[in-house]
């Protein structure tokens, strides 16, 4: 779906360390973050994420987003399973609160 909504790369990681290798050597505009990976929590992705100040999103199955820490209670929640509008609802909203 990203694809289809003209995100020019998108990457995936599967584990947390790997997500956390991928944010130290590429540039990035945004992330997508489903806290479980593999069994393991995306904190750490997300902790990194913010250090870098690189904007990002939970895509939880969770409707009422169960498990997501404390300290992310204002990064967006979208559930899953997305439709393409919504995703694109979703990033748009999410871009533009970062930039203002």
């Amino acid at each position: 779906m990203l694809k289809e909504l003209s995100c020019a790369e998108v990457m995936t990681a599967s584990r947390a360390s790997q997500a956390i290798e991928m944010i130290g050597k590429t540039i990035s505009d945004l992330a997508i973050l489903d806290l479980n990976l593999s069994g393991e929590t995306s904190e750490g992705v997300a902790d990194e994420l913010t250090r870098r100040l690189i904007p990002f999103m939970f895509a939880t199955g969770y409707s009422d987003g169960t498990g997501i820490p404390e300290r992310f209670s204002k990064v967006p929640v979208a559930k899953k399973s997305m439709s393409k509008d919504s995703l694109s609802h979703a990033l748009s909203t999410l871009l533009v609160t970062e930039q203002v």
